[in-house]
């Protein structure tokens, strides 16, 4: 600009956390102990979950059965959570253990 002033835009890495109303996921509690519970919208089926440790690591991949993750194996930590749903949409979300 011509009075001095830089624009400068900065790109930033990151796990967008899906917050789309239609296709919400209610993850809890959070933060986590030995297990999860998920509640999706109406019509939203998850179908496979994957969990990924911060270094980007598959660490748990399960098939979904009864909305409830269990991750008593899992060291404390931040961790991202990957819904698959049974139409290959995907959704991410963050838990702390």
């Amino acid at each position: 600009f011509g009075n001095g002033l830089k624009v400068v835009h900065k790109n930033t890495v990151g796990i967008n956390e899906n917050n789309n109303s239609e296709h919400s996921i209610l993850l809890y509690p959070n933060p986590v102990d030995d297990e999860f519970r998920f509640k999706t919208a109406t019509g939203f089926n998850v179908t496979e979950i994957n969990i990924y440790d911060i270094q980007g690591q598959r660490v748990i991949s399960m098939k979904n059965k009864d909305n409830v993750v269990n991750v008593s194996s899992l060291k404390s930590g931040i961790y991202i959570i990957q819904f698959i749903s049974n139409d290959s949409d995907t959704f991410y979300k963050r838990i702390v253990k």
